[in-house]
């Protein structure tokens, strides 16, 4: 599904490309600069095509970034591939020669499921796994990226108005990776405090004295 997504915004593109160069075609910049290039010498034709063909690029810089916004939106909204099925039970005693022989021979390096794969390269529950669809989307962001960068390096060397760092920020979000792991936050720590009051215990005096050979305390 995301290689046809894809492949239709890549149509899309080049129609707009096509479009974009029918008109400059037709802007009267163009012709005169095709009079210029056939009166001038073919040294000067070759500069001025140079010039031409990288003031199309910088054109078409703002169609590029959009693509490879949408891509990352497209990779960042499609949900995560399902968690591999659980591990086939160990062979027994029923399971003849072939089968034992076929479980020995699993490919491990290839794929990550644990099941076994037939030689027409479906697996015994039935699945089938492709690569090529990964391939190709990583080859197609790999263009992308490279084609911002040759239009980053011929700002800075034709020293546009434009800011640059825009292209810069895009280049490192493609680079880094969609997954981030949220740390969960530390539980609350409940500190207790412990006051002791201490109360003074009263000073009491005792006066003894007699009287008629009693005792009294005071």
């Amino acid at each position: 599904m995301l290689l046809l997504l894809l492949l239709l915004l890549l149509l899309l593109l080049l129609l707009r490309l096509l479009l974009l160069l029918l008109r400059l075609l037709r802007r009267r910049r163009l012709l005169r600069l095709r009079l210029r290039l056939r009166r001038r010498r073919p040294r000067r034709r070759r500069r001025l095509r140079l010039l031409l063909l990288l003031r199309l690029l910088l054109l078409l810089r703002r169609r590029l970034l959009l693509l490879l916004l949408l891509v990352r939106l497209l990779r960042v909204l499609l949900p995560p591939p399902p968690p591999p099925p659980p591990p086939p039970p160990p062979p027994g005693d029923h399971d003849d020669d072939d089968t034992r022989r076929r479980r020995r021979r699993r490919p491990t390096t290839r794929t990550h499921y644990t099941t076994t794969r037939r030689a027409d390269g479906q697996y015994d529950d039935g699945r089938t796994r492709s690569t090529t669809a990964t391939t190709t989307t990583l080859l197609l962001l790999l263009l992308l990226r490279l084609l911002l960068l040759l239009l980053l390096l011929l700002q800075l060397l034709l020293r546009t108005t434009t800011h640059y760092y825009y292209y810069l920020l895009l280049l490192l979000l493609s680079t880094t990776n969609t997954t981030t792991t949220t740390t969960p936050p530390p539980p609350p720590t409940t500190t207790t405090t412990t006051t002791t009051t201490t109360t003074p215990t009263p000073f009491t005096v005792t006066k003894t004295y007699s009287h008629n050979g009693c005792y009294y305390n005071l």
